[in-house]
């Protein structure tokens, strides 16, 4: 999962939408999947490289490994990114209204390592 801690329309903290349900933070949900899928070990955290410095963010990645090692959790946070798809560019009215983009992390690619990696049964 890769979200903006600027995202406007996800909150990165989370959003109370209603009486008993609504949108969990991110910290949350990341804490969710890893109990779903086992994954037991301490957070793994380091920052991509900037690949165009001057685009206001930074990507930090975050994993929990399984027992055996396998990583079925890992989370882009893109600090200071906002409701976009990380790598694509976007217009400048989306931008005024989604927040900032990164070119740090093409989301595709990085959906694409991780799912290969980890095929469903």
């Amino acid at each position: 999962m890769s979200n903006g801690t600027d995202d406007p329309l996800v909150p990165f903290q989370g959003k109370l939408m209603g009486t008993g349900y609504g949108l969990l933070s991110v910290p949350n949900t990341l804490e969710f999947r890893a109990t779903v899928n086992i994954c037991q070990s301490a957070l793994i955290t380091w920052r991509l490289p900037h690949a165009v410095p001057d685009d206001g963010t930074t990507v930090h990645v975050v994993s929990r490994p399984n027992p055996d090692g396998s990583v079925k959790v890992r989370a882009y946070i893109i600090e200071h990114g906002g409701h976009t798809s990380p790598g694509v560019p976007t217009g400048l009215e989306w931008a005024r209204i989604a927040g900032k983009t990164t070119m740090a992390l093409r989301a595709t690619d990085a959906m694409w390592d991780f799912f290969a990696r980890h095929p469903k049964p």
